[in-house]
C-alpha cells in the first residue's frame, strides 16, 4: 500500500490537472459547432470538442495512448442531444466525458441516465471536465470508475431528475493524475461493465402481476415461491416468509424508498453451495403520467435464512433478455444484498446467483399487462 501511494504522489508532481486549450482546438469546436440545430445545440458542441481535444492530448503526452477515432463527439448524431462524450477509448478502457456545467447545488453532478446503462455506451472511467474559456484552459475537476458508481447505487436510493441520474461530488476522485496511475496498473477487467446476457430465458416466467391481486399462478407456486404479503413492517412481522427482511425494510424506508400500500412481496428458499438463503421479489405499480408507458417496480433483497449475515464472495447477477444489468460480489460480509429494477411491461428479469463455484439462475420476473392494483 506504502508503494502505491508513494509512486501516486510521485506522478502528481509532475501531471498538473489543468490542461492549456491551443488554436486548433477552438477552429475545431468553431467548425464542429456549425452541426448544431440551434444556439444552445451549438454551445454544448463547441465545449464538448474542447474538452475532448484537451483531455485526449493530455492522455498522450502523459500516458502515451488516447484516440478520437470512435468518440461520440466527431462520430454520432445522438451527441449532438446527450450532455456527455462516450466511446472515448485510451487503450482498452472507456472513458465517459461530463462538463462541469452539468453540476448542481455545488453538490450534485448531473449524469445522463444512457452513459451508464446503455450497454455500448457505459464507461470504465467518468471524468467531469471544466473548460475556462477566458484563461484558455481545460480542468479535470474530478472521476469515478463504473464499478464505484454502480456500487453505491446498490447502497443508496437511486435519485433521477428527468433523463439524470443524480451523482454526489463528493464521490469523485479528485486527483486526475490518479487515471493515468490506473490506466498504467490496471486491468480493464478489474472494473465490470455491463455485458450482453448468454443465458437462456426460461420457459416457466413468473407473473409477479398477479402478486398485487393477493394471487400467484400454479407455475410460480411449483417454484416454491411463497403467498404473497404486504412490505410494511407490521405486515413483515406477521408473515414469517419474510420477517428476516423486516430490517431490511425498514432500513430502505428511512432512506427514502416509499413503498405503496398496494406493493406485494413474495419470498423463495434457496441453499447454494452449504448457504442457506431466502429472496425476497417485491413489486407495485409505478403512477403513470400522461400518456408515458405504464412501469412497474421490482425490488429484491437476499438474505439468509437464519438472519446470519450474507458471506463474503457471494455474487448476485440481475438480467433482462438483452444484458447483464448488475452484478456485484460481496467483498465483506454484509446482512442483505439490495437491488431495485423499473420495468416496462415487455421487460422480464431474471436473478443468477453464485457461491463457491456453485450457482442459481431463477425464473424471469415478468409483469404481464391487464393486471389492475388494488387500492
Amino acid at each position: 500500500m506504502s508503494k502505491l501511494f508513494n509512486e501516486v504522489s510521485q506522478l502528481r508532481t509532475f501531471l498538473p490537472e489543468v490542461i492549456p486549450l491551443e488554436a486548433e482546438d477552438y477552429e475545431q469546436a468553431i467548425n464542429k459547432s456549425e452541426t448544431g440545430e440551434n444556439e444552445e445545440s451549438q454551445w454544448q458542441i463547441y465545449t464538448h470538442v474542447l474538452a475532448t481535444l484537451a483531455f485526449v492530448r493530455w492522455l498522450k503526452e502523459r500516458f502515451g495512448k488516447g484516440s478520437v477515432d470512435n468518440c461520440s463527439i466527431f462520430q454520432s448524431e445522438k451527441a449532438k442531444t446527450l450532455e456527455a462524450v462516450y466511446n472515448l477509448q485510451v487503450g482498452e478502457f472507456k472513458f465517459c466525458l461530463i462538463l462541469a456545467e452539468n453540476i448542481l447545488n455545488e453538490e450534485i453532478i448531473l449524469l445522463p441516465k444512457l452513459v451508464v446503462d446503455d450497454l455500448d455506451i457505459a464507461a470504465h472511467f467518468y471524468v467531469v471536465i471544466a473548460i475556462h474559456e477566458e484563461h484558455e484552459e481545460a480542468i479535470v475537476k474530478g472521476s469515478i470508475d463504473y464499478q464505484k458508481l454502480i456500487n453505491y447505487w446498490h447502497k443508496k436510493i437511486i435519485i433521477t431528475d428527468n433523463n439524470y441520474y443524480h451523482l454526489p461530488l463528493n464521490l469523485l476522485d479528485f486527483e486526475a493524475n490518479h487515471l493515468l496511475y490506473y490506466l498504467r496498473y490496471l486491468e480493464p477487467s478489474a472494473i465490470s461493465l455491463p455485458v450482453k446476457s448468454t443465458e437462456k430465458i426460461s420457459e416457466k416466467v413468473v407473473n409477479v402481476a398477479l402478486w398485487l391481486q393477493d394471487e400467484i399462478d400454479e407455475i410460480t407456486r411449483s417454484l416454491n415461491w411463497s403467498f404473497p404479503s404486504r412490505l410494511s413492517v407490521a405486515s413483515v412481522q406477521g408473515f414469517r416468509s419474510i420477517a428476516v427482511f423486516e430490517n431490511a425494510i425498514a432500513e430502505l424506508n428511512r432512506r427514502g424508498l416509499e413503498i405503496p400500500h398496494h406493493a406485494r412481496g413474495c419470498c423463495r428458499k434457496i441453499i447454494l453451495a452449504n448457504l442457506h438463503l431466502q429472496l425476497l421479489a417485491a413489486t407495485w405499480l409505478l403512477p403513470q403520467q400522461d400518456n408515458d408507458a405504464q412501469e412497474w417496480s421490482l425490488l429484491l433483497l437476499l438474505a439468509m435464512q437464519s438472519g446470519a449475515s450474507l458471506p463474503k464472495g457471494l455474487r448476485l447477477q440481475i438480467s433482462d433478455q438483452d444484458r447483464v444489468l448488475s452484478d456485484k460480489i460481496l467483498e465483506k460480509n454484509d446482512d442483505y444484498f439490495y437491488r431495485r429494477l423499473i420495468g416496462s411491461y415487455d421487460d422480464q428479469f431474471s436473478v443468477k446467483i453464485t457461491f463457491n463455484g456453485s450457482e442459481e439462475t431463477l425464473e424471469p420476473l415478468v409483469f404481464i399487462d391487464g393486471i389492475t392494483k388494488k387500492n
